[in-house]
């Protein structure tokens, strides 16, 4: 790891500086000032229903707040967009079980129907291939948290 001061830390990083209002700045940059404002009116531009659970707001405003750290480091930017991919899981798990009245329904290999209340989930357990249960036959579960 290559260790840094605290003054390298809060240097802005030149590539962030030419993302501009107008768009890329091939011949200019932002000032720090500038860039911060204006990389946290992006920000402050994407808002939540209200209907949107707590956990999924908490995890939203997260990203939101990292966002704007990448007027440091640019490569903060690719690891927001990737975490976005688990904040917008996460969100269509909440509605989807909100959608099924706080229940998850499973078809068995019999086609027999399980209604399963989000409190049981927790005790569904993933078993890996290879262990003696499965060799054995004995049907695997899948955890799947809600």
């Amino acid at each position: 790891m290559n260790m840094k001061s605290l003054s390298e830390l809060q240097t802005p990083d030149e590539r962030t500086l030419r993302f501009t209002p107008y768009g890329l700045g091939i011949d200019r940059a932002l000032t720090p000032e500038a860039a911060a404002e204006y990389q946290q009116t992006i920000m402050a531009s994407h808002t939540l229903s209200p209907d949107v659970s707590d956990g999924t707001r908490r995890s939203f405003d997260m990203l939101r707040d990292l966002y704007v750290l990448g007027i440091f480091r640019y490569e903060v930017f690719s690891a927001v967009h990737d975490r976005a991919l688990f904040v917008i899981e996460q969100a269509l798990r909440d509605r989807f079980v909100a959608f099924h009245n706080g229940t998850v329904t499973f078809v068995d290999a019999s086609h027999a129907r399980h209604v399963v209340p989000p409190a049981a989930m927790s005790k569904l357990s993933k078993r890996p291939v290879g262990t003696a249960a499965a060799a054995a036959g004995q049907p695997r579960t899948a955890t799947y948290p809600v």
